[in-house]
């Protein structure tokens, strides 16, 4: 009686384990890199342009969106001269109030335009960036534009949760001409009137 013929089991072929492409994963990463560093100038571009409109038009709670809540501002010369005539605005509070006072009694009335760029990123770490950029100001005489002064302004400025960056430290100083700035010690004198009464709405 002939033997029945048992089929041999085939055996299953089991997949090739997926061999990253290294060359793709770095380019990812450089890729992811890219972004994060062109999300990073754009964002501070962003808070640069807000300052601008904000001290040349306000109103000033408009600088909600540009400094920290203990944000602080200086400006260190003026003139070729250190700049005595300024206390350093300490907070949020304090910095809103002493350009709400420029934008009723100097800014609107002189058509002034403050104007920043070339901003340079110095060096990021963490939430923390440091970045020096250069400014103009700019005001109408005579019906023509006149250029005040240029300078630079040497930021530190904050990461956000929400991804803004805003500022939470800002130094000025004039280089029309270049000057001495003011030392770290000077008080200063301030130059808002002790009668100029101002509320963030």
């Amino acid at each position: 009686m002939p033997k029945k013929s048992v089929a041999k089991p085939v055996a299953k072929k089991l997949p090739k384990a997926v061999v990253p492409d290294n060359a793709l994963t770095k380019r990812i990463a450089q890729l992811e890199a890219t972004v994060a560093q062109l999300e990073l100038e754009a964002q501070i571009e962003r808070t640069y342009t807000r300052y601008s409109h904000a001290v040349d038009y306000g109103p000033a709670e408009l600088l909600d969106d540009v400094f920290t809540e203990d944000g602080e501002f200086d400006i260190l010369s003026v003139g070729g001269e250190p700049r005595l005539e300024f206390v350093r605005k300490v907070g949020r509070a304090a910095v809103e109030e002493y350009f709400a006072w420029q934008i009723e009694y100097n800014f609107l009335r002189g058509r002034y335009k403050h104007l920043s760029f070339a901003p340079k990123i110095m060096s990021v770490k963490g939430n923390v960036a440091k970045v020096e950029t250069y400014f103009s100001a700019w005001r109408e005489e005579n019906a023509k534009p006149y250029l005040l002064c240029y300078g630079k302004y040497r930021d530190t400025l904050i990461k956000q949760r929400d991804g803004r960056w805003l500022i939470r430290e800002r130094n000025s100083w004039m280089e029309s001409p270049p000057s001495a700035l003011r030392s770290p010690g000077h008080p200063g004198i301030e130059r808002v009137p002790p009668g100029f009464a101002w509320k963030h709405s």
